[in-house]
């Protein structure tokens, strides 16, 4: 908590949180289908139905112990020794262990349980969720390190189970990062969480953090009790890191059965957002009500499942800042599941796959990862016959998976296998020949493999610290490989898979470049940080986070002609006296083997905005959100997204007058957006530097209507995408089970298209809205489907 409670967060900053690809602990693979329609599967249903170790259990800090073994079985332990390169014992060392399954909440694996090492490396972590974990280790001096099951970067753990030997060696090569957590009125935050991809730290009293971590860009999130989670970019070394958390948004209420009003108890219940912690869940008591904490400000429809029954909020619930929802009620249906295991031939089980079903007829589908055994639960599924798809990584699929009927009863005992086929192994070097770690290489096959030209490859990994990678799941033919990750790449390179034999010693050389290095400063002289500097030209763009010294690194260019363009959240930063007309940046010539020195000055961020927010009345609006975004240079406003949606913004909000100032803003015009508690949000465009402004926030308005096809029976789900063309607002929305019923609540006035889609079937209409008006009964026929 926050050494000054919960102050008030007037005129404060908060960081834009975002999601970031190094935090999601754990994929479920490609999914092809409708990926709109897909939310995490929580298992939940009578124990004795379970998978071993499966449960839907939402946990608390501290965690009560005899609730998870009553969900869970036993819980278990994990212990090993840690060491560096050498061989060596390393004493002092952090070991976590972060949940990193579909069977818990997202925010289990920021909140891990940890250990340090002993004198002899020896470490012990005990109370750990019979579920998956990702198991990483951290030390002064060292990057940290992370467990491998083979090439899976996590580990199963059974009830009861003490698992040893769950060693880890620490890589050369780290450094130290610090950093502090505050809330909105500037106050530390003691006791948050802080994890980047392998190192987690918790805040002191002072709300300071330090983490050991790998050189280079480095995203980091920090999560405390009574906030939402917020992000933080910057580089390793160089970045003294501050985060700004928000009070969190709540979602509260209750999911019954539909004609009944039964409460249905242990469901889950997922937030339902596009926004950052739109994956935060929670599980019904036997009241079936819910409570989704941690939430950022934005729209949520919320999802409940369960074994038997499944139901989605009639429609989005709009959360302001700090605000809690009023009672959303969730009616569930019926609906059964498909159990089965994604196995490998010969034995073992699949752990980095997935398993999606789809019944093309009633557009219903599911989709699921393997957890502990390889084990597959699909929910919320009805009756009818469901294609199968599935992928599991470096392993062969076979050429078609028989579909699964449904008929009155869940289905369980289904088998899924996948095969190791043929592997090519090799290294990946930079033009020097040293090894070039942290990249991705990928298999794709050509048109004349030996068999099953159906069969679908997967292969691709990840080179080690030494520049290593092993790609399996290959059949016998020619393929091309290619690298990706953050370096230029060669030519993709021809191989050939034999049919008795894995390919072995494959090297793949990377193309010789060049760096540039440089400073930022404003025309004073002084450094600018929290920017970044690209580079577009000649060769594949790329950028470096600019250090808190104003300097800057760009590694592994490929030589050619650039400009050297300074970006910042609210667009590129000139140099002072540059004209629109010229191109954008400075150039500068980058030459193979060498490094290019810059110097950029560009104009300082330092005008503001200031006004205030009314409601139509005339009245102060209070703690009403307030973002500026910097418009084109060329004319026009700023695109309008749904409340919240811009990243990296610096948000402020109005004092008890209904005041604000938001500065720091480069050089242009700008639109403003208010948005408030309990609905609202107005737009002020081509505001210009030094402004004082008056923002009237109007009533909002609902649209609302029914869908139809033909003279048939509507799909289960449909879609709705809601633009206005003149302001660039939109909304997107999904509606289960309604009888065609859906509504948009809390719009501003405007004219808006608005598109429904079943399937391959859509239809567009137009509806114009004032302030505070509600359309009802707008109807749409959609074509056959």
């Amino acid at each position: 908590m926050s050494k000054h409670g919960r102050s008030s967060p007037a005129g404060a900053v908060k960081r834009r949180a975002v999601i970031v690809a190094a935090l999601i602990l754990l994929g479920i693979g490609a999914w092809f289908w409708r990926r709109e329609a897909v939310t995490p599967v929580l298992h939940v249903g009578p124990t004795e139905s379970r998978p071993e170790g499966a449960t839907s259990l939402a946990l608390e800090h501290p965690r009560s112990e005899p609730e998870v073994a009553l969900r869970f079985g036993a819980l278990a332990s994990i212990s090993g020794t840690i060491r560096e390169p050498g061989g060596s014992a390393v004493a002092g060392a952090q070991v976590c262990a972060g949940v990193s399954s579909s069977l818990l909440p997202d925010r289990e694996g920021w909140r891990p349980r940890c250990a340090v090492s002993e004198r002899d490396g020896h470490y012990r972590i005990d109370g750990l969720v019979p579920v998956r974990h990702r198991v990483t280790a951290s030390a002064s001096g060292y990057a940290p390190a992370i467990f491998h099951s083979g090439e899976f970067e996590a580990l199963d753990l059974r009830p009861g189970l003490e698992a040893t030997g769950i060693d880890l060696v620490l890589e050369a090569g780290g450094v130290e990062v610090s950093g502090v957590v505050k809330d909105l009125s500037g106050g530390p935050i003691e006791g948050s969480s802080v994890i980047a991809e392998r190192s987690f730290a918790r805040t002191d009293a002072e709300g300071r953090f330090s983490l050991w971590v790998r050189t280079g860009p480095l995203s980091l999130v920090a999560d405390a009790e009574g906030y939402a989670p917020a992000l933080a970019e910057g580089i390793a070394p160089g970045t003294v890191f501050e985060v700004y958390l928000t009070p969190e948004a709540v979602l509260v209420g209750k999911v019954v059965l539909i004609g009944s009003g039964t409460p249905v108890e242990g469901a889950t219940v997922t937030a339902g957002g596009r926004q950052w912690g739109g994956s935060h869940a929670a599980i019904t008591d036997a009241h079936g009500n819910f409570r989704i904490a941690g939430l950022a400000p934005g729209a949520y429809k919320p999802v409940a499942r369960s074994d038997d029954a499944i139901g989605k909020a009639a429609e989005q619930v709009l959360l302001g800042l700090g605000e809690t929802s009023s009672q959303v009620t969730i009616e569930a249906h019926p609906a059964l599941f498909v159990e089965g295991r994604l196995v490998v031939a010969g034995g073992g089980a699949c752990d980095d796959g997935w398993v999606g079903l789809r019944d093309p007829v009633h557009l219903g589908n599911s989709l699921a990862s393997p957890e502990v055994d390889g084990v597959v639960r699909l929910l919320g599924l009805q009756p009818g016959t469901y294609e199968v798809r599935l992928g599991c990584r470096n392993h062969l699929l076979e050429e078609r998976y028989e579909p699964i009927t449904i008929r009155d009863r869940s289905v369980r005992g289904v088998t899924w296998t996948v095969t190791r086929g043929q592997a090519i192994r090799g290294q990946v070097v930079a033009a020097d020949g040293t090894p070039a770690p942290r990249l991705e290489v990928r298999a794709a096959p050509s048109s004349d493999l030996d068999q099953g030209q159906a069969r679908r490859i997967d292969a691709r990994a990840m080179t080690g610290a030494d520049g290593r990678f092993a790609l399996g799941g290959l059949l016998a033919g020619n393929y091309t490989l290619s690298v990706s990750g953050g370096r230029p790449a060669p030519a993709p390179l021809s191989v050939t898979v034999s049919r008795d034999r894995d390919l072995e010693d494959v090297r793949i050389e990377l193309p010789e470049t060049g760096q540039v290095v440089g400073r930022v400063t404003d025309p004073g002289g002084r450094a600018l940080k929290r920017l970044r500097v690209a580079l577009r030209g000649d060769g594949p763009g790329t950028f470096a986070v600019i250090r808190d010294d104003g300097s800057f690194t760009i590694e592994h260019v490929v030589a050619g002609s650039y400009r050297a363009i300074v970006e910042g959240s609210q667009g590129e930063l000139r140099r002072p006296g540059k004209s629109p007309e010229e191109p954008p940046g400075e150039p500068v010539e980058v030459r193979a083997g060498q490094s290019e020195t810059i110097a950029l000055v560009v104009e300082a961020a330092a005008g503001t905005i200031g006004g205030v927010v009314r409601d139509v009345q005339g009245r102060p609006i209070v703690d009403a959100f307030v973002e500026a975004v910097r418009e084109p240079e060329g004319g026009g406003g700023a695109k309008r997204q749904e409340p919240w949606g811009s990243f990296f913004e610096t948000p402020h909000l109005t004092d008890a007058d209904g005041h604000f100032e938001l500065g720091g803003l480069l050089a242009g015009r700008y639109t403003l957006r208010a948005y408030r508690k309990g609905g609202g949000e107005a737009f002020l465009d081509h505001v210009a530097l030094g402004s004082e402004v008056a923002i009237v926030m109007e009533e909002t308005a609902r649209i609302s209507g029914t869908v139809s096809v033909g003279e048939g029976p509507l799909p289960q789900e449909f879609f709705l995408q809601l633009v206005d063309e003149a302001t660039g607002y939109r909304r997107q929305d999904s509606f289960f089970r309604t009888n065609g019923a859906w509504s948009v609540p809390e719009l501003p006035a405007g004219r808006y298209k608005i598109r429904l889609r079943a399937g391959k079937a859509t239809q567009e209409v137009e509806v114009s809205v004032r302030a505070g008006e509600e359309i009802r009964d707008v109807r749409v026929e959609l074509e056959s489907l």
